[in-house]
């Protein structure tokens, strides 16, 4: 009785109104999740049942869209190679794996289940099978796409594997991969053709002698002609060469631009995680990809918790300087902090439920309700064991000359010193110490000893003489918690107070 007291008493916190958010309710959230359709333990249902009784409103399934690679050894890659393959979406079959959530959703209108999926658009090879040093590089430099709900979207992906959608347009010079094996074919037939003797004798009768080397040489000549042809099918190139060098980011940004062009949300799962192994004679290789957070552009944000805090979401990091860039018009666009929990195949769920959840704030339970949220950054995150018994309140910022009011996310107009409201609990009512680190424009500009439950009114930093765009984020940290709001900006007008 006093688990599900507990329970009922997250619930109802969780979905408390929040009076300076106008009216929005918190729905924590679970992103990042692999079922058994791809390369989890749980399934689809199991998952959400999961869920439900950790106080989860929303669902957002990503698993795998392709686990495919292949080797083809040079010359005839394509002919003389070896392909393996995993299960994912596209081998339990896209149009069943939508249909399949939308039935589980059918059967649990209480919880928000969203497909996503996580792909890697990029793999290449380095070293040869023959000298026992090949390598696979970059398979685990992961992004996670949410909302994209049409199947013909999610299977013309540009990924590797997916050779299909990765073709180039066809180009006059194509017309050689074609032309080539056919000339070697017909040198081919004209060498086994070849004839040493050919006469008729005084008798009429007809005397032929083939010559023995060119029938051999011609036999090969038609058979790597034809070998070649099929190899070279479909007579266009690769966007991208997989035994070439590093592509660098380009298939990534290819992926993010056709992702976001059918409405996808696109997340860095894990910027800077390194994955180094092996399996049998092939070593895995993975390194750091930080990098590719201000590499790379018009993504919608990235998975801050489990990796990517320590260089990209702490204070001062690549987050804030990306931020920053949005701020001096070099960015289009913000990117958010979302919580990653990588779950697949170890593990327990409930467990890892209760260490890490994104908390959405939304108008009401609903789809389009969270992935608007998703998309425009109205959500915090939250770590570690009290996380589930942690409820930010509120995290908004107002202009005491307008009265007007702005919550993660969003964007406010101040004439005057904006007014930072923050309010947090532990839903025991315990008391405990929390440090408030207020963070603006990347500097952390307070530290503030506070015990829960706490409800602050902290004034801000007025703008200068000159119009201009500042963000204030937070984080929150206590004992088995951490706690990441999503930025608020606050445009300053001309003629501001000066620092």
């Amino acid at each position: 009785m006093k688990r599900i007291l507990s329970i009922a008493v997250m619930i109802m916190l969780a979905l408390v109104p929040l009076a300076a958010a106008e009216d929005l309710i918190q729905a924590p959230a679970e992103i990042q999740i692999a079922s058994t359709v791809s390369d989890g333990r749980y399934d689809i249902q199991d998952i959400v049942d999961v869920a439900r009784h950790n106080g989860i409103k929303v669902v957002v399934m990503t698993d795998r869209d392709m686990m495919k690679w292949e080797y083809g050894a040079w010359p005839l890659r394509n002919v003389i190679k070896k392909t393996s393959e995993n299960s994912s979406i596209s081998t339990y079959g896209i149009n069943r794996y939508l249909q399949h959530i939308e039935d589980v959703q059918r059967e649990n209108s209480d919880i928000v289940i969203i497909a996503g999926l996580e792909s890697a658009p990029y793999y290449h090879w380095e070293g040869y099978p023959m000298h026992n040093n090949l390598r696979i590089k970059d398979w685990h430099k992961h992004i996670i796409t949410i909302g994209l709900s049409n199947a013909d979207d999610i299977r013309n992906l540009p990924v590797a594997g997916n050779w299909r959608t990765m073709r180039q347009p066809y180009k006059l010079t194509n017309i050689l991969y074609i032309v080539l094996p056919i000339l070697l074919i017909m040198l081919g037939i004209f060498g086994i053709n070849r004839r040493r003797i050919d006469y008729t004798d005084s008798f009429n009768r007809h005397y032929i002698s083939r010559c023995p080397q060119c029938m051999v040489i011609g036999t090969c000549l038609v058979i790597l002609g034809i070998a070649v042809l099929v190899n070279n099918y479909p007579y266009s190139d690769l966007k991208i060469d997989i035994y070439g060098k590093d592509a660098g980011t380009a298939p990534y940004q290819s992926f993010i631009n056709y992702a976001s062009n059918r409405g996808g949300l696109t997340f860095w799962s894990h910027p800077e995680a390194e994955y180094i192994g092996k399996v049998g004679r092939v070593s895995i290789d993975t390194r750091d990809h930080s990098n590719y957070i201000l590499e790379t552009d018009k993504y919608t944000g990235f998975a801050i918790f489990y990796e990517g805090y320590e260089k990209v979401g702490l204070p001062g990091g690549l987050w804030d300087e990306y931020l920053a860039q949005y701020c001096r018009g070099a960015r289009k666009k913000p990117i958010w902090a979302i919580g990653g929990l990588s779950f697949e195949g170890s593990g327990e769920l409930k467990s890892a439920m209760k260490d890490l959840r994104t908390v959405l704030l939304v108008p009401k339970l609903g789809r389009q309700e969270a992935l608007d949220a998703l998309g425009s950054g109205r959500m915090y995150v939250a770590r570690a064991g009290l996380s589930s018994k942690f409820v930010l309140h509120n995290f908004a910022i107002s202009d005491p000359v307008s009265g007007k009011t702005a919550v993660s996310g969003g964007e406010l107009a101040a004439s005057g010193r904006p007014v930072l409201k923050i309010k947090g609990s532990f839903i025991s009512g315990e008391k405990q110490p929390c440090t408030i680190k207020i963070i603006r424009n990347g500097i952390l500009i307070d530290n503030l000893e506070e015990t829960s439950p706490f409800d602050i009114s902290y004034e801000g930093r007025p703008g200068g003489t000159e119009p201009g765009l500042d963000y204030y984020r937070i984080e929150i940290i206590s004992n088995a918690l951490h706690v990441v709001s999503n930025p608020i900006f606050v445009r300053h007008p001309e003629g501001a107070p000066a620092r």
